[in-house]
């Protein structure tokens, strides 16, 4: 498994948010947060600025605790509905690797164990790690899994 390389700019994510400790995680959680954020759907989609959509990982203070934002890239808007927070990615560049659904674990998994220490990366705290699911009428397209990187040796290192 490969990774391709891409620098992004940042952008905003409008979704759900939900605190996850590491030994909360798993498929019933993570379908919980998505079924919580199928709930809004219809407020975010008309503001989506690509029909994908996101599952964002912003780091909450020590520990592997994180806010996991279920979402939509959106431009700015005026007012944030209620239930629904408004959060920017920062810009970065990322090592993308592709997968199934049902791997998006095991991809995880493979690109901080395997992966990152081998390579001539670090993982970036400056940005957080997100998943982009293709929208919901493109079947075909893998969900690509970004992970934050700086090259090993540099002041952000």
């Amino acid at each position: 498994m490969k990774p391709t390389f891409i620098d992004r700019g940042s952008f905003l994510v409008m979704g759900t948010s939900t605190r996850v400790a590491p030994e909360c995680e798993g498929p019933e959680k993570y379908g919980s947060i998505w079924n919580e954020f199928e709930s809004h759907h219809a407020q975010i989609e008309p503001y989506s600025t690509d029909g994908a959509y996101y599952g964002v990982s912003f780091a909450v203070g020590e520990g592997k605790v994180c806010d996991y934002l279920a979402g939509m890239a959106v431009e700015q808007v005026g007012s944030i509905p209620e239930g629904l927070v408004l959060r920017e990615v920062p810009a970065a560049r990322y090592a993308v690797f592709a997968c199934p659904m049902e791997a998006i674990g095991e991809t995880y998994r493979f690109a901080f164990g395997e992966w990152l220490p081998s390579s001539p990366y670090h993982f970036s705290g400056a940005a957080p790690a997100f998943e982009q699911y293709p929208p919901e009428e493109d079947e075909s397209s893998p969900v690509l899994v970004h992970i934050p990187i700086v090259e090993k040796g540099t002041a952000a290192g």
